[in-house]
């Protein structure tokens, strides 16, 4: 938990008392200057309360509820909360979150995954409930009354609800839904009217079982602005005109860095890359100075981005993204889209198996906020959406489109190039469907060397003497540990399975013929091997039983002789660990204190000279010269210059203690 009182500049922890840090939701009293009150939800279940702005926190509701939804009731004089949770259920507590009662269950619903009362509801004590399943309905004060209040609305899949600011004068209500968008009440839930024009959707969420639209929010001066924003997974959505019409806003998270690459030359050449999700490639010659946009027949939601060896003479770049292999031999001005090989039955199979009987546990991570049960569906995906709102012949055929062909997709992510590759053209690629491709002629065709057991993230490296000992590790959430000696044609079990899906993380030595060493993160830890994957030890970190997975691990070109290692630690910075110091030690504490935590790290190839490394962190790209004890924001199209957060030099030291 973070709490800014500078209106989001600078952030402070504020988790004592907290027995989890997951959070997936935050709901803040309404008489919050009084009473100081703020309450949160795990997202595996548990209910928090603080009353003094979160210096502490204790626990009001038990661990195995999962809470999906709060309301609290605005009249000054109440002290009363309602709350539901993912199996419908609904509590009330009188007495500001101290103590509670289960009052109704909605059966059939799914999860509550909306709470509002209008003041003339509130007056008669009652709620209006928005559900996975059933859509919306009204609950009195005691539970004894449920009356559907969704006339109106098809889709009955409901993600937010939000009262207009001048509801005494206009007495509306607006709600999204799953599919449609936004819909309007004027007479407390009996009607609603939809107002969706404008709003676009996006396939993928479909394919990723992801709300299309999530959250509403009106501006504080509607009643003389008239304006509203929608969250949805295809943007931003905004509305002047009280959400009769609606238009995309460019929000700059949707340009995520995803791989950094520098020049085998950086050190004479400056030139270094950067891949996005959503906003294409770009490339500077000059250490990060100016920027170009590379995106010329590339695909949008890129994954990685790679130098030839011989990027020099060849001026060769590489690219993936969540369809298809890009390789280009004119700098990035121009691409050539090549196909990845994932159209096998087995894919066909495990797609088909995915859309059609989608299932599970507990609320996806991706979905937050207003809306944390959202991305859950019970089962029977597929025909769940058909039942909830996919009426229409241009949805029909988006949906048939997307169950006939991204079955096949391969979510391509990681490149890996042969140290050798000027000689031997071998190249991998590592996905999101635990494949692994091999082409051997420098990108142009490919074939699947490895197909794990469902569908899953696998991570892998390569040996540095690869024209040698022809040596490759992987590493999966489920399927364990493998090593090849012969360049990926067979491979053997070196360690077992972790017991759950986690984060997963793989780094080799530079000196990995000498010292035999490999670093792999998941659900265990940070584990070692010393001997080519023999034996393993899990090392020890800072946070390690503290829920605070890796988000990267890095092993310097010095690693011979200095044994320095980094890691960067969700929500606990960046730390290091060296033969000198042989423990994990804080390092770059300037990053933490201001909100960065590195998800990918990489070494100038002359780092012995320059002491020169990168780090991404999330749409922020930066950089330290002197071996990652400070740091600085590069300036990228990204990433444009703020009064506090860049001025307009090449790059802005990140505050250092």
């Amino acid at each position: 938990m973070y709490r800014s009182t500078d209106r989001g500049w600078s952030w402070e922890k504020v988790n004592h008392g907290l027995d989890q840090l997951r959070i997936g939701r935050l709901a803040i009293s309404p008489r919050y200057a009084a009473d100081q009150t703020i309450l949160a939800a795990g997202i595996s279940g548990g209910l928090y309360k603080s009353h003094n702005r979160g210096e502490v926190w204790h626990q009001i509701h038990d661990q195995d509820v999962v809470i999906t939804a709060i309301h609290f009731f605005s009249h000054p004089e109440m002290s009363e909360i309602v709350m539901g949770d993912n199996r419908g259920r609904l509590y009330h507590s009188a007495d500001l979150g101290e103590t509670w009662r289960l009052y109704a269950e909605v059966k059939n619903s799914g999860g509550i995954t909306a709470i509002t009362s209008s003041p003339r509801l509130a007056a008669k004590r009652e709620v209006l409930c928005g559900t996975e399943k059933s859509g919306i309905v009204k609950i009195t004060a005691d539970g004894s009354t449920q009356v559907d209040a969704s006339r109106g609305i098809p889709d009955k899949s409901v993600t937010s609800f939000a009262l207009s600011p001048a509801y005494a004068s206009d007495a509306t209500i607006f709600a999204t839904t799953w599919f449609d968008g936004v819909y309007r009440t004027v007479d407390d839930g009996q009607t609603w009217q939809k107002l969706s024009d404008g709003l676009k959707t996006d396939p993928q969420a479909l394919a990723m079982n992801l709300p299309h639209f999530t959250l509403v929010r009106p501006s504080p001066n509607f009643a003389s602005d008239h304006t509203l924003f929608v969250a949805g997974f295809d943007g931003l959505f905004q509305s002047s005109d009280a959400a009769q019409t609606w238009s995309s806003l460019e929000a700059g998270t949707l340009g995520r860095i995803e791989g950094i690459a520098l020049s085998p030359l950086y050190d004479t050449d400056g030139t270094i890359a950067f891949s996005t999700y959503r906003l294409g490639a770009f490339l500077s010659s000059d250490r990060g100075r100016t920027w170009r946009s590379v995106s010329q027949g590339l695909g949008s939601r890129l994954s990685d981005v790679a130098f030839s060896s011989q990027y020099a003479s060849d001026h060769t770049i590489f690219a993936t993204s969540t369809y298809s292999f890009y390789k280009s031999t004119a700098n990035g001005t121009s691409w050539e889209p090549i196909e990845l090989p994932s159209r096998d039955w087995q894919s066909f199979m495990e797609g088909v198996q995915r859309r059609l009987f989608k299932t599970s546990a507990r609320p996806s991570p991706a979905v937050t906020g207003d809306v944390h049960l959202a991305g859950v569906r019970d089962a029977h995906g597929l025909f769940d959406a058909l039942r909830k709102g996919w009426q229409g012949a241009e949805r029909q055929l988006t949906m048939l489109w997307y169950f006939m062909t991204k079955p096949w997709t391969p979510h391509a992510q990681e490149i890996l190039l042969s140290p050798a590759f000027a000689t031997d053209q071998t190249m991998y690629i590592s996905t999101g469907t635990n494949r692994i491709f091999r082409s051997r002629d420098g990108g142009h065709k490919w074939s699947t060397i490895w197909k794990g057991r469902k569908r899953q993230q696998v991570v892998m490296v390569i040996s540095p003497d690869f024209a040698t000992d022809r040596t490759l590790f992987l590493s999966t959430a489920t399927n364990g540990v493998y090593k090849s000696l012969d360049g990926g044609d067979t491979w053997q079990a070196v360690r077992r399975a972790s017991k759950r899906p986690y984060r997963l993380g793989i780094a080799i030595s530079p000196n990995y013929t000498n010292d035999q060493t490999v670093l792999i993160s998941n659900v265990e830890g940070l584990i070692k091997t010393t001997d080519s994957g023999k034996s393993w030890e899990i090392m020890d970190y800072p946070y390690r039983h503290e829920q605070s997975p890796i988000e990267a691990i890095a092993m310097p070109p010095t690693y011979a002789d200095d044994g320095r290692i980094l890691i960067s630690v969700r929500g606990k910075g960046l730390y290091q660990y060296d033969r000198e110091q042989p423990t994990f030690t804080p390092t770059g504490r300037g990053l933490i204190d201001n909100n960065y935590v590195l998800d990918t790290i990489v070494f100038s190839p002359a780092f012995a000279r320059d002491n020169t490394l990168y780090g991404a962190s999330q749409e922020a790209l930066l950089r330290s010269t002197d071996g990652a004890r400070t740091w600085q924001l590069v300036a990228t199209p990204l990433y444009p210059p703020t009064p506090k957060a860049l001025s307009h030099q090449e790059a802005t030291p990140v505050n250092q203690p």
